[in-house]
């Protein structure tokens, strides 16, 4: 029995042209991965091993866990845009051990250019093959040997085929 229901968030036909016209080139994209959300033991974990084992050289935004206002101290969506549309790979982690994946976090990979990449810490999920991009859902134990044979170029172009190819708002 299935627990867990995927709901895709798709795009209206100006916001795909909005997306084709963020497929920058990789030389306008300094920032090799960004990480952002709330800080967990957990997820302080990852980014040691992040900045360790695959480069110093990403954007980290950790927020405690506090609601999002007008304020912050969370990033706006704007301001979000701003950096995932310099940044190669959107990383990004539950806060709690349970599996799920946000339709929300393609979309705005897409609409920045950059390319999402899901990690599932101490969690296993059978279920995998009922969501879109499994290729771009790791588990912790093998995130950097995928990561880093992926060609940035192919794979955004291979993310963006596939989420056209996904029904729109339309």
């Amino acid at each position: 029995k299935r627990v867990y229901h995927f709901v895709f968030n798709g795009l209206t036909e100006i916001e795909q042209t909005q997306a084709l016209e963020m497929q920058t080139p990789i030389s306008q994209r300094p920032i090799p991965w960004t990480f952002v959300g709330h800080l967990s033991h957990q997820r302080l974990d990852f980014i040691d091993n992040l900045t360790t084992n695959l480069s110093r050289d990403g954007y980290i935004y950790l927020v405690h866990f506090t609601p999002v206002t007008e304020t912050g101290p969370h990033l706006n969506q704007s301001q979000f845009h701003r950096v995932l549309t310099r940044t190669q790979y959107k990383i990004w982690c539950s806060h709690h051990p349970f599996f799920y994946v946000e339709s929300i976090r393609f979309r705005m990979a897409l609409m920045s250019g950059s390319v999402p990449i899901k990690v599932n810490l101490k969690t296993q999920h059978s279920e995998k093959e009922i969501f879109p991009f499994t290729y771009l859902i790791f588990e912790e134990a093998d995130f950097y040997k995928e990561i880093q044979a992926l060609d940035f170029v192919s794979t955004r172009e291979r993310f963006a085929s596939d989420f056209y190819n996904l029904p729109t708002l339309e």
